[in-house]
């Protein structure tokens, strides 16, 4: 699970020099010390932005998936139809 988030880096460093650095590094953003708060709090309504576009762009990708569902026993398998290259039903049976 931790794999599979991204991260998202902020440089922060009094020397001015780096932000060159943070740029090819590709950082989301970069923040020169002293930090004031309205910085600081204009970073985090920036990345808040970007986490929610982020979850968006996702959830239309997986709603565009058209998937199928089946029932087990006592439970459900959900499978996208784009996974699915062959399915046959005898009786009360499935094969995938």
């Amino acid at each position: 699970m931790l794999e599979d988030m991204p991260v998202i880096t902020v440089f922060v460093t009094a020397y001015d020099q780096f932000a060159i650095k943070a740029i090819k590094a590709n950082a989301f953003d970069y923040l020169l010390k002293p930090i004031s708060i309205k910085e600081l709090k204009q970073v985090e309504t920036k990345l808040n932005k970007a986490i929610h576009l982020k979850k968006n762009e996702e959830v239309q990708k997986d709603e565009n998936q058209k998937k199928i569902v089946f029932a087990i026993n006592n439970s459900y398998i959900i499978e996208n139809l784009d996974n699915i290259i062959y399915l046959h039903s005898e009786s009360s049976y499935i094969y995938l």
